[in-house]
């Protein structure tokens, strides 16, 4: 396994978290087990200095090729991690066996669990949504926010106006749940403007959490068929994503497979 630092541990940091990645569709992946994914992150939290966590899945990977800006904000992401089956099964397939699929809302419960007396904040969503968060995790979230609706970005000064609250706040960990592609960039560029905080992108995950909807079954999950439950219950919705999406994902998975056939070398950390 190659080891090398994951992603970009912030300038003035005390803690030297070395953890093994891989580059994979042109993104460093962190390429251990989740224990020790969560405990890196809760190191960053102890650090009191501010970094960024993305959860990539398929969508996010192909949004990311056809968007350089997007691609660039992951590129500077402190911590990147494979979130869904088909992306593990591909890094596995290119010799990470120590790679796990961690799903935002499994990191935010585990996070949320062993970090309890830390200072969560929540950000995004609606303020119904955020309630039913905070109560279920009573005592940990210190504070939360719903931003108005945009589908063009937030504003400057609704930039400014937000970063006011959470800083006021002072947050260990900051929850961001405004849907994929937009809080990959969004996090990135917030931990760079802040001066403390875990920020992690975990879209759906405040869904779930809130009760609002269902999780797939755990052995449909390990099966990779978690997409094919969420079409499922939200056919309208997710349909013309996954009809665009998954198609490409696919063919990339194979020109990296197959590049790996080609090539040999198994756990080569290969520079795309």
């Amino acid at each position: 396994m190659i080891t090398s630092t994951c992603g970009k541990v912030p300038v003035g940091s005390t803690t030297e978290t070395t953890l093994a990645t891989y580059r994979l569709f042109g993104i460093s992946f962190c390429v251990v087990p989740k224990e020790v994914v969560a405990n890196d992150i809760r190191l960053r939290a102890r650090d009191n200095v501010p970094s960024s966590v993305i959860l990539a899945n398929a969508h996010v990977i192909v949004e990311a090729q056809k968007d350089p800006q997007l691609k660039n904000a992951i590129a500077n992401a402190s911590l990147v991690i494979a979130d869904g089956m088909p992306v593990t099964w591909v890094l596995r397939g290119k010799g990470q066996r120590f790679v796990e699929r961690y799903p935002g809302s499994d990191l935010m419960e585990d996070i949320l669990r062993l970090e309890s007396s830390a200072a969560h904040y929540l950000m995004g969503s609606t303020p119904d949504i955020l309630g039913r968060i905070s109560g279920k995790f009573k005592g940990s979230v210190i504070g939360s926010y719903s931003p108005p609706f945009t589908n063009n970005g937030f504003t400057e000064q609704e930039k400014c106006r937000q970063l006011e609250l959470i800083e006021k706040s002072r947050p260990d960990f900051i929850w961001v749940g405004l849907g994929a592609p937009k809080q990959e960039a969004y996090v990135t560029e917030m931990a760079s403007r802040s001066s403390r905080g875990v920020w992690l992108g975990v879209g759906a995950a405040f869904d779930f959490h809130a009760g609002i909807r269902r999780r797939a079954p755990q052995f449909l999950q390990e099966a990779g068929l978690e997409w094919a439950f969420r079409l499922i219950s939200e056919p309208q919705r997710l349909g013309p994503r996954y009809l665009a999406t998954n198609p490409v994902f696919i063919k990339l998975a194979c020109q990296e497979l197959l590049r790996r056939q080609s090539n040999g070398a198994v756990g080569h950390d290969r520079k795309a």
